[in-house]
Parts: structure tokens; sequence; C-alpha cells
């Protein structure tokens, strides 16, 4: 049973597989490796065992995918460039802890309707600054993350 306002399992993989995202491409081919030295020497029958079996749900990301995830980074550095700290601190409670209002609200010792307003005018914010820089931004929702910004 999860507790309100907890991360899920799946953040904290998430979280997890964050941190060590960089060393993924490296264990990937290690294994990998390990694998097709195993076949080579007969220990292993060819295709018996794959690098999925060994590390499940492993992803490495394309070079494609890894640019874009830098350009994201940067579009939302860029969009909250200026927001005052308590709004930016509130939406990275919100989106990426997955905090419920009154658990942010605690959090920053404010009431849950300030709290609301909080979050409506941080989400408002980052608009104009990011129209600034050639992008638009578009909110995939509240329980679904933080913002999506596309090039215009």
């Amino acid at each position: 049973m999860q507790t309100h306002g907890a991360p899920s399992h799946q953040r904290i993989r998430e979280a997890y597989f964050a941190l060590i995202s960089r060393q993924l491409p490296a264990l990937y081919e290690f294994v990998r490796r390990q694998l097709a030295y195993l076949e080579s020497i007969g220990d292993l029958a060819p295709g018996e065992l794959t690098v999925e079996d060994v590390i499940p749900d492993i992803q490495i990301p394309t070079p494609e995918d890894a640019v874009e995830s830098l350009e994201l980074k940067w579009c939302v550095d860029t969009a909250m460039t200026g927001m005052p700290r308590a709004w930016r601190r509130a939406l990275r409670l919100r989106h990426v802890d997955g905090l419920a209002e009154a658990a942010i609200a605690r959090t920053i010792g404010r009431s849950v309707e300030e709290t609301k307003r909080i979050l409506d005018r941080a989400r408002a914010y980052p608009a104009p600054a990011a129209r600034g820089v050639g992008l638009s931004v578009r909110w995939r929702g509240w329980h679904t993350g933080p913002a999506c910004l596309m090039r215009s």
C-alpha cells in the first residue's frame, strides 16, 4: 500500500535509472561481450541468453534521444529562468517529487489554496519566457509530469 504523496515504485525505478544512466551503455556492452565470450567457448548455446535476460527493461538512449533530453533540460531551465524561487520549488515538488498539493503546502509553509495559486501561476509563467527563445510550452497535465517544451 502506497502512502499518499510517497513516490511510487515506478518513480523510484526512474530515479534509480536516472542516477546510473551514464553507466548503462558500458554495462550493456560488458554483458554483451561476456555472453559472446561464453558462447565462443561453448559454455552457452548461441541465443540461449540475451542481454535483456540479464538486464531486463534496459533502455539505452540513442544519440538522438540523448540530444533531445539535453535540449529538453535546456528548454525547461530556460523557461524557468526568472521564475520566483517559490514557484520553481512548488513545480519541482509537484512534477519531479510527485507530491500532492496538500503535501506541497505543508512543505513550503503555505495554505493549500495559496499553493494551488502558486502552481497555476508557475505553470503559466514559462510560456512567455519560452516564446522569447523560440519555444512553445504545453503542459502534459497535472499528474503526468513536467512541462513538454517543443520548438515552435
